[in-house]
């Protein structure tokens, strides 16, 4: 697993947080990889900026992406901005 996952991971957990139902996830033949999957509220989390081509890709099939920045200060306010997902920030 890739340092940024883990580390997401770690945070999630540590929140006591919704954590995934699938890491690493291979999109379109391996085109793309998601760094998670809720699959429940149809989610998508990527660690690093998606392309237009991910986006439209996730929207025809009714997903929604969570972009979380290289900037780790930044992920609880995107936690938080998105708890119908991942469960309430304290």
């Amino acid at each position: 697993m890739k340092e940024p996952c883990s580390k997401w991971l770690n945070l999630i957990r540590s929140l006591g947080l919704a954590t995934p139902d699938q890491t690493e996830v291979l999109l379109q033949d391996g085109t793309w990889t998601a760094d998670a999957l809720y699959k429940s509220a149809r989610t998508l989390v990527l660690l690093s900026e998606p392309s237009s081509e991910l986006r439209a890709y996730a929207s025809d099939r009714a997903y929604e992406v969570i972009y979380f920045s290289a900037d780790e200060s930044s992920w609880r306010e995107t936690l938080a901005k998105h708890s119908e997902v991942f469960g309430s920030v304290a």
